[in-house]
């Protein structure tokens, strides 16, 4: 059986990718015209609904935040 290791480790995006299924808290500081440190509020209190940590990093799946901002629970 053939072992295929590539010969070279892809680099991560420096912008993100338009199908991208999360979103930042700076994206949704961006999308609500408040400030990060607003947004960092609504999570702490749990306002905001589909925060995953991946890594080190805290985003929020889209499907979650789009139903949520269109009046959806």
């Amino acid at each position: 059986m053939e072992t295929l290791i590539p010969t070279t480790v892809a680099t991560p995006p420096t912008t993100k990718p338009k199908g991208t299924a999360t979103y930042t808290v700076a994206d949704l500081a961006e999308m609500l015209g408040v400030s990060e440190r607003h947004v960092q509020r609504l999570k702490a209190a749990k306002e905001i609904p589909g925060l995953m940590k991946l890594g080190g990093r805290v985003v929020f799946a889209k499907v979650q935040v789009d139903r949520w901002l269109s009046g959806g629970k």
